[in-house]
């Protein structure tokens, strides 16, 4: 389990960017936290560092961004924040975004941790007091233990 401490929302874009190099084809990476708390942010590092100058919004109400970065890698940005149970969850085609190897981040990620690849990236961002964020990364086959 690795911790970073981020003071604002530039120190979490880079974070984000440091962790883009070890992403790649099939790479899923799940964010969680309470809302307003950087997962955005977080995607907005990844997404810069691997290559793309799409705008990064989040898909809160499309529910589904998709960029394409300069290395033609496709990113599915995904909010489950409004899915309520795994039917809605299979219906956007999650499960075929990991089996053609796209890199996928999902945001409010932790309320299906069942459904992901144990090799998934879980990445929680949460407050710490006076803006201070504390981001933990482990693999989701470490928190299934």
């Amino acid at each position: 389990m690795d911790t970073i401490i981020s003071l604002n929302a530039e120190q979490t874009r880079q974070a984000a960017r440091q962790l883009a190099t070890a992403l790649n084809r099939g790479s899923v990476v799940c964010l969680d936290g309470d809302l307003g708390v950087g997962k955005t942010e977080f995607v907005k590092g990844l997404v810069s560092a691997l290559g793309s100058s799409n705008e990064v919004t989040s898909p809160t109400f499309p529910i589904v961004h998709e960029y394409i970065c300069a290395n033609g890698l496709p990113i599915f940005h995904i909010d489950l924040y409004r899915i309520d149970d795994e039917r809605e969850l299979m219906q956007l085609g999650l499960d075929e975004m990991f089996d053609q190897g796209f890199c996928t981040i999902v945001e409010w990620g932790g309320k299906f941790m069942g459904f992901f690849p144990s090799e998934t990236l879980f990445i929680r961002i949460e407050h710490d007091g006076d803006g201070i964020r504390r981001i933990t990364l482990r693999k989701l086959e470490e928190l299934k233990k």
